[in-house]
């Protein structure tokens, strides 16, 4: 985040009406958090609304599954509205928004998106509820724990700093390049999307590694120090993800295709021919 434009922003006196912050708390492609405690005290200083949308954190992240918020030890304040989903951690459909009782109000008099929505099935609220009571356990406590563990064995092998279960992996050579990645990594067993653009600006193509506390330790772990990535489908050995490090993408990234005996390695190593979803 550009820091020093919003704080310009916040300080022009040009702009008329409320001011908002709108954010994500766990950004869903590069896996890093928006620092929402100073992005609630530049709301509070210039009498802005902060909106956070936290689709990716909400039962997975802070020890008990507050979400963002809870990672910096905050809560949401009378000028913040709180936006999650029931599609991710808590396994069901739809979506909530939190706020004071005011905005609530206001939501359901005046937005056309709340009111035109036909609502949500019983049996999937009653999913997210159950889910929800999964979170608030001891048994969400212990699976939150798990995954932090996931997330600290693979940013180990990657020799990165751990963030959180969203891990991308540059990938240098464009759209053309991180499908291959991707259709590799399906053919081995691993779904591992390939994000290009429009989900991500040209030249920032990316594999992204989403971990979950169903992984066990031998599904992450790379057989062999080959300078790659390894992980593996539920129930099946490590595999190795075929990336190798490239000689003239950016640091950190990966190149496709390989060549020469990597190549020959990357085709024995595969099997299956059937195409990742797009």
């Amino acid at each position: 985040l550009d820091m020093d434009d919003l704080r310009r922003k916040l300080a022009a006196r040009d702009i008329r009406g409320r001011r908002f912050i709108v954010t994500d708390g766990l950004y869903s492609m590069g896996g890093d958090f928006a620092p929402l405690d100073t992005l609630a005290e530049l709301a509070d200083r210039h009498g802005a609304w902060l909106i956070v949308d936290d689709a990716h954190g909400i039962g997975a992240i802070g020890a008990s599954g507050r979400g963002t918020y809870e990672r910096f030890g905050r809560a949401p304040e009378a000028r913040h509205i709180l936006i999650g989903t029931l599609s991710k951690t808590l396994a069901s459909y739809g979506g909530f928004v939190a706020a004071s009782s005011a905005v609530i109000r206001y939501i359901k008099a005046r937005s056309k998106a709340f009111i035109y929505t036909t609502a949500a099935p019983p049996f999937q609220i009653l999913a997210a509820e159950e889910a929800l009571a999964i979170v608030r356990s001891r048994t969400g406590a212990e699976l939150r724990e798990k995954l932090q563990s996931n997330i600290r064995l693979l940013v180990r092998l990657l020799k990165r700093r751990p963030v959180s279960q969203i891990v991308p992996v540059p990938i240098a050579g464009g759209s053309s390049a991180v499908l291959e990645a991707a259709q590799s990594l399906w053919s081995a067993g691993c779904f591992a999307p390939g994000m290009r653009y429009p989900t991500v600006p040209r030249g920032q193509e990316m594999i992204r590694i989403s971990l979950s506390a169903a992984h066990r330790p031998s599904d992450i772990r790379r057989p062999r120090p080959i300078g790659g990535c390894v992980v593996a489908s539920q129930g099946r050995p490590p595999l190795d993800l075929g990336i190798w490090p490239s000689q003239s993408g950016p640091a950190g990234s990966a190149h496709f295709p390989p060549s020469g005996d990597q190549a020959g390695a990357a085709k024995n190593a595969l099997s299956g021919t059937q195409n990742p979803p797009i």
